[in-house]
């Protein structure tokens, strides 16, 4: 449940392809993608509309075009999806985009790119991780009520934060409960530096001089002369 924090000073031009993108490529079927995006009041409206216009055009269901999404991985995956969205929308949580079950005229576990809003912290959609095209928008009033949500659950392996003010970005990025943070930017590693989470998130690091470190065993020895 990686969030993305989007303050009313970013460029919306900028950050909703990136967003999106983080949020529905390979189907969501990842575990750093964004699959919910926190966004202050005043550009929430604007943020939501746009975002929802980009996932619509994701695919063509008149005409099968899936491409820009694919499908799930399996026929367990896809109803435990549906079963997701279908208990968050019991549950109180509306529906903006997609949410529902599609014939698509080729072989496949498809499920449509789907916004979910209204989602409150008690929803079990925000307890359990989503691996799916699903991403769910709620607006924020301030950065303090932004990072307590983002910090609400119990995975912290990536988040996301934009904003025009780098050395604000990295306080807030300090206070974020996560593994790693991307500010301004979507998902890049690199060798040099070590991947892994919080919380229950992840198992140690990888890659660099720390995912070394994970295949050791520390050893104290005492002794007189």
């Amino acid at each position: 449940h990686c969030p993305a924090i989007v303050c009313r000073d970013a460029s919306l031009q900028d950050v909703l392809p990136q967003i999106v993108s983080q949020s529905m490529k390979n189907c969501g079927q990842y575990c750093y993608r964004i699959s919910r995006v926190l966004v202050d009041t005043q550009i929430y409206a604007e943020f939501l509309k746009g975002f929802v216009a980009r996932a619509s055009m994701l695919v063509n269901e008149q005409s099968g075009a899936w491409e820009e999404l694919g499908p799930l991985n399996n026929a367990r995956v896809l109803a435990r999806l549906r079963s997701q969205v279908q208990k968050a929308v019991e549950e109180g949580a509306r529906v903006e985009l997609g949410g529902n079950s599609v014939d698509v005229p080729r072989p496949g576990y498809f499920y449509p790119p789907t916004v979910l809003t209204h989602v409150t912290s008690e929803m079990s959609i925000l307890k359990d991780e989503v691996f799916g095209p699903v991403t769910i928008i709620s607006p924020f009033e301030t950065m303090d009520d932004a990072i307590a949500s983002a910090n609400s659950t119990r995975f912290g392996l990536a988040a996301y934060l934009f904003s025009g003010d780098l050395g604000m970005a990295l306080d807030w990025a300090d206070r974020l409960e996560a593994g790693s943070v991307w500010i301004n930017r979507i998902h890049q590693a690199y060798p040099q530096v070590p991947f892994g989470g919080m919380k229950e998130s992840g198992l140690g690091r990888e890659k660099s001089r720390f995912g070394m470190e994970e295949y050791t065993e520390l050893k104290t020895v005492y002794f007189s002369y």
